[in-house]
């Protein structure tokens, strides 16, 4: 077995990020459906709509950080398709250069998420912030009462999250490579 680094390109980037980013997206959205309907049954038995909103709440960004989390562990150290490329944390080249057993440590693991996480969310809060406020000012210069706009601000948040990953993907692969946090590794058997 032969390994080399790969400097990757944007297709390789688009790979590993739809490697991730569809079971990321089929978990998480059947594991809010899930908990949705949970807590909307529990809010009929029980009527505190302070608590169940602040659970609605925290739910939703406590398991998109869970679900992130085991699906990079999942990606980390596999291979993608046939193409024979596999996504090691970056430290992994530097530390051991002749590695050929890509085995990701839960720490190690858990690193890389929060390298991806943080970035995430601070880019996916941008990127609806930014929508939101265009989608008011477009639709007031187009003559549309801007309250009746703000309906829609869900749909543009739901919207974010595909951008913003891939941003985050491609920050994290397309570094220098001291900076780099996610290499390629093309292995030939």
């Amino acid at each position: 077995m032969t390994e080399s680094n790969v400097a990757p390109r944007f297709k390789e980037v688009v790979l590993i990020w739809w490697r991730f980013f569809w079971r990321y997206a089929f978990i998480l959205t059947v594991l809010l459906l899930l908990g949705g309907f949970l807590i909307n049954w529990l809010s009929g038995i029980c009527y505190q709509p302070k608590v169940f909103f602040l659970a609605s709440l925290s739910y939703g960004f406590v398991l998109n950080a869970i679900v992130s989390f085991f699906v990079l562990k999942f990606i980390l150290g596999r291979k993608v398709g046939k193409s024979g490329l596999i996504v090691v944390p970056a430290v992994f080249k530097r530390n051991e250069p002749e590695a050929t057993e890509h085995k990701v440590s839960f720490g190690r693991a858990l690193l890389t998420w929060w390298g991806y996480f943080w970035r995430f969310v601070l880019l996916a809060f941008g990127i609806g912030c930014t929508l939101g406020a265009l989608l008011v000012i477009i639709g007031e210069m187009l003559g549309h009462d801007a309250l009746k706009l703000v309906k829609y601000s869900p749909y543009v948040g739901n919207f974010t999250v595909i951008p913003a990953s891939l941003l985050v993907f491609t920050l994290l692969m397309w570094r220098k490579e001291k900076k780099r946090k996610l290499d390629l590794v093309r292995v030939k058997f």
